[in-house]
């Protein structure tokens, strides 16, 4: 086959137009009759059943004894302006023809993976796409490391049941991974804490130790006040510490402050008025809600009034009562 006619520029001469294909020349040769023809027609009309192998023009038979072209015709070929047949957009004349589909990128290239079997033809700037995607490249298989074509990886990994041994062997050390994870966060977190609780014991005896001043500031002003100038610092520190006689001292503090408690409980009794039936001059009782006057009373009144002369054991009778 000769190339296309509306690939060249303007009209081509019909001295360059093959008489079997009527396309301009390729590879031209020159039968016995002095016509030329495409080498790819003439072989390909001596090998056809259909008609005979006769030139189109003169009807001279044809033979494979072909002679080559003058060279003055085959310049004069080769200077014709012409574009890439395969719509690159590229233009020059025929003579760079060889050249340009070297490099055209719109040019059908066989892929690599012949030898392994791989039929198909593909554009130069697919081939690397297709070099990825193509069933016939060799691969490893990511279980166990065979080599083998890509359309064959199935059936290995089916057969051996190598991605099953790895899945299980990735589960085991996602596993490893997150318990050694987790230990050590358990161990940051410990740290942490151990840390934190630092910090507080050192905001504890930080603050002990401001009171503790604070006290002994007040302790000094009150001494000064009274006239004592004799303050002792030791006491003060000490106290900032749980020890025996701080324990001692503060158990005594709060025997001296129930005593004072019970006393005043007892003065607050001994203060209550006595009880009358009497409206005259009386005052309301806040424990009965009775009227008494306090100079006229008696034992028969309520237990709270009793009378002004009664004897301190009468006194802690009732109260006994009272209390049980």
């Amino acid at each position: 086959m000769g190339l296309d006619r509306e690939l060249f520029e303007g009209e081509v001469a019909e001295e360059f137009l093959c008489g079997i294909c009527h396309q301009v020349l390729l590879n031209p040769v020159t039968a016995g009759c002095f016509h030329m023809f495409c080498q790819a027609c003439v072989i390909r009309k001596m090998k056809s059943r259909v008609t005979k192998p006769v030139c189109p023009v003169c009807s001279a038979a044809l033979s494979l004894n072909m002679t080559d072209t003058p060279i003055e015709f085959k310049l004069k070929l080769l200077n014709l302006s012409t574009q890439c047949s395969h719509n690159c957009g590229d233009a020059f004349v025929l003579a760079e023809l060889p050249d340009h589909m070297d490099v055209c990128p719109n040019a059908p290239v066989q892929c690599h993976f012949t030898a392994q079997g791989c039929p198909r033809k593909v554009k130069r700037c697919d081939l690397r796409k297709h070099l990825h995607e193509c069933d016939f490249r060799e691969v490893e298989c990511e279980a166990c490391g065979f080599r083998t074509l890509y359309r064959e990886l199935f059936t290995h990994q089916s057969r051996v049941r190598c991605l099953e041994k790895k899945l299980k062997q990735q589960i085991i050390r996602e596993r490893k991974a997150s318990s050694r994870e987790i230990i050590r966060h358990r161990e940051k977190l410990v740290k942490e804490h151990a840390k934190f609780d630092q910090q507080q014991r050192k905001r504890i005896l930080s603050h002990a130790k401001s009171q503790a001043s604070r006290k002994s500031e007040r302790q000094t002003t009150a001494g000064s006040e009274c006239g004592d100038s004799e303050f002792d610092f030791a006491t003060t520190q000490e106290s900032v510490f749980l020890t025996e006689d701080v324990i001692n001292r503060h158990n005594q503090q709060r025997h001296h402050s129930e005593e004072a408690k019970r006393m005043e409980v007892s003065r607050q009794l001994t203060k209550t008025p006595h009880s009358s039936r009497s409206g005259f001059a009386s005052n309301m009782c806040s424990q009965c809600n009775r009227k008494f006057i306090p100079q006229q009373n008696t034992q028969a009144a309520c237990r709270w009034h009793v009378g002004v002369g009664t004897s301190r054991e009468l006194y802690f009778r009732y109260s006994y009562v009272l209390i049980k």
